[in-house]
């Protein structure tokens, strides 16, 4: 679902942008609309994302590959989480040099159902988390190997090319400024989830 057969770079903003990389438009991005690019797996992008409305200031960041990875120290106004298959999503921020938490989207339901169930899981909630499966899953499963299965993650949060409600990403603890995202595909019963695999 997410492999690319060379490294995609997907440009995200805190405000409405136009995006270019290497002096190149490549199209408008904010945090709720990206554009996405394909890259060579070696090699430097510069990466200028300029406001369209607002106080905001313009942001050109280099971004640099070595066989599929990045390399160097990113600025504190760049974040990038890895997605499997090669997918590097990138936020840059015209604001100050603190990341701005985004408005909270309204999730479909299956999504807000599989976001509840993660978080219970991650934090520790048991009862909770059994509450979000059906009752057969929640009976055959021990929740120490469901804490295992999903890993240790700061949050959830679905991926920005799914729309479907039934994919979600846990993003790990970020290592300065570059984290890293497990996909989980959900199946749902008629209120609750009856499958987690993941993607």
């Amino acid at each position: 679902m997410f492999y690319a057969p060379v490294p995609t770079l997907v440009i995200r903003a805190d405000t409405l942008c136009l995006a270019t990389v290497n002096g190149r438009i490549v199209g408008e991005c904010s945090r709720a609309s990206h554009v996405s690019i394909p890259v060579s797996d070696t090699g430097d992008y510069y990466v200028c994302v300029a406001p369209l409305e607002g106080e905001w200031r313009t942001v050109t960041r280099r971004i640099s590959f070595e066989d599929g990875a990045l390399l160097r120290e990113l600025a504190p106004d760049v974040s990038v989480c890895v997605w499997p298959g090669g997918v590097f999503e990138l936020m840059l921020f015209t604001g100050a040099y603190v990341e701005e938490e985004p408005a909270p989207e309204e999730a479909p339901p299956e999504l807000a159902l599989a976001m509840a169930f993660a978080e219970a899981v991650r934090d520790g909630r048991e009862e909770d988390a059994a509450a979000c499966l059906e009752p057969e899953l929640a009976d055959s499963l021990d929740f120490e190997d469901l804490r295992g299965f999903l890993g240790e993650f700061a949050y959830p949060r679905a991926p920005f090319s799914d729309r479907s409600g039934k994919t979600l990403g846990l993003v790990s603890f970020s290592e300065g400024s570059v984290c890293a995202a497990r996909v989980f595909e959900f199946d749902f019963g008629e209120e609750r989830i009856s499958n987690v695999k993941e993607a």
